[in-house]
């Protein structure tokens, strides 16, 4: 394994060495003799941590400034304390690029009359510029600033240490290809989206200027079942094919964990492929131009209520296929739940050959118009909502056009499967038919002419259609084929056509 240093380039350590002019040991100081009644100082405290980093490139201005602590917590003899504002002093012969070199920056203050001094030693890092692909097993050390010129393909075990700074030139990237593997951070440091992005041992992939899409972001093709990011910040990318920082395609494996993707030019994350598998957890999405998170319709039930995703350009998940058929559920039993942000589907959505799907309470799914969500072929959902107050729908899940001004198509269950639509709202729909020839515009049709639908219902809201708010073609809801005996599990409101019509 080849462990990488050098020399080159830029960054910061500050060295916690910390003393008052003309201090005896112990930081005592007994350079201003006291008189009457004057008190002495026995004791400061500088609260910064030891080593304190600052990023490459760093001015003599910007470490006084946003680096080095505002102010000192002076003790006093008779045990009283005082929190005093500092001046900060660069040496004279400070160079940001002398690599390796030690500058002592100096904090003036005053309180009660006496005048005196704290220091802090600064340490240049160093920075490695890394210019070609990784062959071999790799570790990238905390010790040095790694700036990245060239598009690097990863193809053996790149490991990066905690603390980590990495920063891309314009256009660079780095892709982790099916032979290679990726390991950032200590995979079992615990931690949560409040940890994430905010101590010493954060990881940064970053660019060398703070512009959304400088670089291109992390790609990751590679199947290795160890590959994962914790703790780290993945920062003003998106500016290559996948649009995002973070680049999942495929048959991608990866666990990101306790991190903060941020400042993209479009998506947080682009999930390309149905066949890639990932986890997320306790992650941040924020600030990035388009959303948090855009993927295969095959991946939904990877999203859970742990990440943070509102406060993006985008505030939904966008789900999307890259074929010519519609977008399947084939066989499958998953959950999808609720997040702090809407799903939006670009496309239909069909439930097939004997899937189970549950729906947790709480989840808003919005579509484009003239796109439908059907349950056929053996298969089963269970829109598992609550009530969780009188007269709110919190708790109830909703399903609603993805734009304000338009509509889509609606609900279809053409399944005789024990499928059920508990505290639900179906907003906006009947722009088009869901389903087949002799079926008519609404918010939820039941069964087509040759397939029945089965669905057990309570309080389902079929609200402000285009058509009507039910359907009932063929089959049984809450056990009868009769609208006016189930009528009452559906609450119906401005569907231009009427609340419902049986075949």
């Amino acid at each position: 394994m080849t462990r990488s240093n050098g020399w080159k380039f830029l960054s910061l350590l500050v060295l916690m060495t910390v003393f008052l002019a003309g201090c005896g040991a112990g930081g005592i100081s007994d350079s201003i003799p006291p008189s009457d009644g004057e008190l002495t100082i026995t004791g400061t405290d500088l609260g910064a941590e030891s080593p304190l980093e600052i990023t490459p490139e760093t001015s003599a201005d910007d470490v006084k400034g946003e680096y080095l602590p505002a102010q000192v917590a002076v003790t006093f003899d008779d045990g009283s304390t005082d929190n005093v504002d500092l001046v900060w002093s660069a040496p004279a012969d400070y160079d940001e690029t002398a690599f390796g070199e030690t500058f002592a920056f100096t904090g003036s203050f005053e309180t009660n009359g006496i005048t005196d001094q704290v220091e802090l030693d600064v340490f240049i890092r160093n920075v490695i510029e890394w210019d070609s692909d990784i062959n071999e097993d790799t570790v990238w050390t905390s010790d040095a600033v790694y700036r990245v010129t060239s598009r690097v393909d990863v193809r053996a075990l790149l490991q990066i240490e905690p603390g980590t700074r990495v920063e891309f030139e314009e256009g660079r990237r780095l892709k982790v290809r099916n032979e290679g593997q990726l390991q950032a951070g200590d995979r079992h440091a615990v931690g949560g989206t409040g940890h994430a992005g905010t101590d010493q041992d954060t990881i940064v992939f970053t660019s060398a200027v703070e512009v959304p899409g400088w670089w291109d972001g992390i790609e990751i093709r590679s199947p290795h079942p160890d590959n994962y990011l914790n703790n780290v910040v993945i920062e003003y990318g998106g500016g290559g094919n996948y649009s995002a920082n973070l680049g999942l395609g495929g048959d991608a494996r990866l666990e990101l964990t306790n991190s903060v993707l941020r400042y993209s030019e479009a998506h947080g994350i682009h999930n390309t492929a149905r066949s890639s598998e990932f986890t997320l957890e306790s992650n941040v999405f924020e600030n990035n131009e388009g959303s948090p998170v855009k993927l295969r319709h095959q991946n939904v039930h990877r999203m859970n209520p742990s990440n943070v995703y509102a406060g993006n350009g985008d505030d939904y998940v966008k789900v999307y296929r890259t074929t010519v058929s519609h977008r399947n559920l084939e066989g499958v039993d998953e959950t999808w739940q609720a997040i702090d942000v809407p799903y939006r589907f670009e496309h239909s959505v069909r439930v097939t050959d004997g899937s189970e799907l549950t729906i947790e309470a709480g989840a808003v799914f919005e579509f484009y118009p003239e796109r439908r969500f059907t349950v056929r072929d053996s298969s089963r959902v269970q829109m598992l909502g609550e009530m969780r107050g009188e007269g709110t729908t919190d708790g109830h899940i909703v399903f609603r056009p993805a734009f304000n001004d338009d509509n889509w198509a609606g609900i279809l269950i053409r399944t005789s499967r024990d499928n059920k639509m508990h505290n639900v709202v179906i907003d906006g729909a009947g722009d088009s038919v869901a389903g087949g020839s002799g079926n008519e515009r609404a918010n939820l049709n039941i069964g087509e002419s040759t397939n029945a639908g089965h669905l057990d219902a309570a309080n389902v809201q079929l609200i402000n259609g285009l058509g009507l708010g039910l359907f009932h073609r063929r089959g049984e809801v809450n056990g009868s084929s009769d609208v006016t005996e189930y009528a009452n599990a559906f609450h119906f409101d401005n569907n231009k056509e009427g609340d419902y019509e049986t075949h």
